[in-house]
């Protein structure tokens, strides 16, 4: 994979994906945000990444929003793509622990290794996600601010099981931190929001006929 074969700029999360593909590894990606907050740009973070990392070329056709049709895309896609999880939340729910859903997903998540393939997947936080998916995780990206967020490595401890994160630190040691701006012009980005509003609309249906 040539393109592959050096480092994009100096950012040592950018060359954490890099090294995945480049050697033949699945990454996985949570992207949250400070105080749970909305409308931040975590799926506008994630549509950057994966339009920078993705060899093929990144498209909406690779944003999900239900666990089966990701599974299903997963099996057959080309090695080094980049599919994002938009508002994971719904599909591995901390409190739907047991649900099928949760399962076959976080099952998914612990056999993808070598398909070469990196998973973006957003959500408002952690503590909404079922810790089995944070244990499989590879890294998080924090969004402190809209434009501003902050990487960290993801470790289990081998014998208490404890994940630890680790902050992301450039060669001269300082702290990495990811800029990107908004993508309010890009086609994609439009196509992917109309994509995300339709399922918002969807959920609030669901919701009141409960």
């Amino acid at each position: 994979m040539s393109k592959y074969t050096q480092p994009i700029n100096n950012s040592r999360f950018i060359r954490f994906l890099v090294n995945r593909l480049k050697y033949n590894r699945d990454a996985k990606v949570l992207i949250t945000s400070r105080n749970s907050e909305t409308g931040t740009g975590k799926t506008t973070l994630a549509i950057i990444i994966a339009k920078l990392i993705d060899i093929h070329g990144w498209s909406p056709e690779k944003q999900f929003f239900d666990a089966q049709k990701y599974m299903n895309y997963y099996r057959e896609c080309d090695a080094g793509s980049v599919l994002i999880l938009d508002d994971m939340q719904f599909m591995a729910d901390s409190r739907r622990g047991t649900s099928y859903e949760n399962v076959r997903l976080s099952q998914y998540w612990s056999i993808m290794r070598t398909r070469n393939v990196i998973s973006l997947a957003t959500l408002p936080t952690n503590s909404m996600l079922d810790k089995r998916f944070l244990e499989l995780a590879d890294v998080r990206l924090n969004v402190i601010k809209r434009g501003e967020a902050v990487p960290y490595r993801i470790v289990v401890n081998d014998f208490t099981g404890k994940v630890t994160q680790w902050r992301f630190r450039l060669e001269d040691g300082t702290k990495e931190t990811i800029y990107f701006k908004s993508m309010d012009d890009d086609p994609d980005y439009r196509e992917v929001e109309r994509k995300k509003d339709m399922f918002v609309r969807k959920k609030l249906r669901e919701m009141n006929k409960s």
